[in-house]
């Protein structure tokens, strides 16, 4: 032998025996022909006791088979790499092990034998199985959170950003399955309600150009068609040694719940500041009620105690008595009025009212009310214009003449300078309508409806000498919603005010009518 071939096979045998992975060599027979210290150290047999024996001593007998058959199919220059398998130590026990088996060759090239490699991969199972029991806890914890999570891989290109993980419970939250996002990685942009979609799209693209973290709320539409509210949030993670971007991980919530709540909270505290304000609407209207009152109520009778004390201590005149009588008279059935006014109303709304039903004639009941005025309305012109074939109506012909002259005293009232006073009666679908027409005053806008209140007053100085208790039309709408009708105000052009009543034909409550008296 050449000292070369010296030298290369001492340096061969020192990597043989230096080498941590085990190297057995076995003729053609697995006759273990050398064994090197990473054997002894593997398997825990020595060189002495492994060499001249088969080297299936380290082969579980389960595994025989299959090595004899492996190693049968292999021709001279052929190999076998990487096989995971096991072998029996010593001591009984088993190695995980990764084999490389090569074939030994003779100067003809005929096979003489096998060299293999074994590296234990205890460490590395270990560690793979360590890492799969990772993995398999990570999966659980995030399939299982609230929020369905998603991985995308970095990039500036808006529309064409790759989906690398999509929490599996997408389906089950929205009724899509995750195949709609693998094929379109922006999938939640065709389901995103319209007046979102362009804010959300401009958050994401700012996110996507300048890695800053990305939030957003929205709405979606899931599969069944219902809305949905969610939070999105996501951040970019970068490599620790040079911080170039890795991939986004985000989270999507569903706030729908949230949102309702947030929604009832709201409108629960807005039914409560216009209930306070109502309140304090009806506070400060109670209070200018009162104040009207008392001033109602002192000016009559400070009149009658004027007049009773001169009657009582003046020498008097049969005539002058008889004046002063006739006041006292005039301001004690005022009195009388206003105090019946309130005992009404408190009457009508709390329900102690029984009303009857029994044929009316509207034309009639105007009349009756107007005639009533007469004396007392010289400066107005009365111009009734009456429906020729009026429908049946059934109601309470007192309270129905309270409405009335309610309405007609008001017209009186509020046009001091005089005018027509024009009280229609017509028909329509079922309904009797009654309206008065003034030239007087008229009604702000604003106030058409809150006039119809029970401490409500225009505060204008133009009706400051006009004397009442403001009660006739909180009355007349109590008489009116007995008899399932309705009473509204409206400011007409060319100025003044106009009162309408609708009724219900009939008996007033859908049955049969019955035939009008009138």
């Amino acid at each position: 032998m050449s000292g070369d071939n010296e030298r290369a096979l001492a340096r061969l045998s020192a990597i043989v025996q230096w080498s941590a992975d085990a190297i057995v060599s076995t003729d053609v027979h697995h006759i273990v022909t050398s064994w090197n210290p990473a054997a002894e150290r593997l398997l825990g047999y020595s060189a002495v006791e492994a060499i001249g024996r088969s080297c299936e001593l380290s082969v579980p007998p389960e595994h025989i088979e299959k090595r004899r058959l492996r190693l049968g199919n292999l021709a001279p220059g052929e190999a076998i790499v990487g096989i995971e398998t096991t072998r029996l130590r010593k001591d009984g026990s088993l190695v995980d092990v990764e084999i490389t088996v090569s074939t030994l060759q003779d100067a003809d090239g005929a096979l003489i034998g096998f060299s293999s490699i074994l590296r234990d991969s205890s460490e590395r199972k270990a560690a793979e199985a360590r890492l799969r029991q990772l993995e398999r806890r990570y999966r659980t914890f995030v399939e299982q959170m609230p929020a369905l999570t998603y991985i995308t891989a970095p990039g500036s290109e808006w529309n064409n950003i790759p989906l690398l993980h999509l929490s599996t419970r997408v389906e089950e939250v929205t009724g899509y399955s995750a195949q709609h996002w693998v094929e379109n990685p922006r999938f939640i942009f065709t389901i995103m309600h319209p007046d979102d979609h362009d804010r959300v799209v401009a958050i994401d693209r700012e996110s996507s150009l300048t890695g800053e973290p990305y939030r957003a709320e929205y709405r979606v539409f899931a599969a069944d068609g219902r809305m949905m509210w969610f939070r999105d949030e996501a951040v970019l993670v970068r490599d620790e040694t040079d911080g170039s971007p890795l991939y986004w991980i985000g989270f999507l919530l569903d706030i729908t719940d949230q949102k309702r709540a947030e929604e009832e909270v709201h409108a629960a505290l807005a039914g409560q500041r216009a209930a306070n304000h109502q309140l304090a609407r009806a506070s400060n209207e109670k209070s200018e009620f009162l104040a009207v009152i008392s001033h109602e109520f002192r000016s009559p009778l400070t009149s009658i105690q004027g007049f009773s004390e001169l009657i009582v201590d003046e020498s008097l005149t049969a005539e002058e008595a008889r004046g002063f009588a006739a006041t006292i008279n005039t301001n004690a059935r005022r009195l009388a009025r206003m105090i019946s006014d309130l005992l009404d109303l408190d009457r009508l709304e709390s329900g102690q009212i029984t009303v009857q039903r029994i044929p009316v004639s509207l034309r009639q009941v105007v009349d009756d009310v107007i005639a009533s005025f007469g004396p007392t309305a010289s400066h107005h012109q009365f111009v009734t214009r009456f429906d020729p074939a009026p429908p049946p109506l059934v109601g309470d012909p007192d309270l129905l003449i309270q409405v009335v002259t309610n309405l007609i005293a008001n017209a009186i009232k509020y046009s001091p300078a005089g005018g027509q006073i024009i009280v229609s009666t017509s028909h329509q679908a079922g309904t009797v309508r009654l309206s008065v027409r003034d030239h007087g005053l008229g009604i702000p806008e604003v106030a058409l409806e809150t006039i119809f209140s029970r401490y409500a007053r225009l505060p204008r100085p133009e009706q400051k000498d006009i004397v009442g208790t403001g009660l006739g039309l909180p009355i007349a709408r109590q008489i009116v919603g007995l008899h399932h009708g309705t009473i509204w105000a409206e400011a007409p052009a060319g100025g003044g005010s106009m009162f309408i009543v609708e009724l219900p034909a009939g008996d007033g409550q859908g049955g049969e009518p019955p035939v009008d008296a009138g």
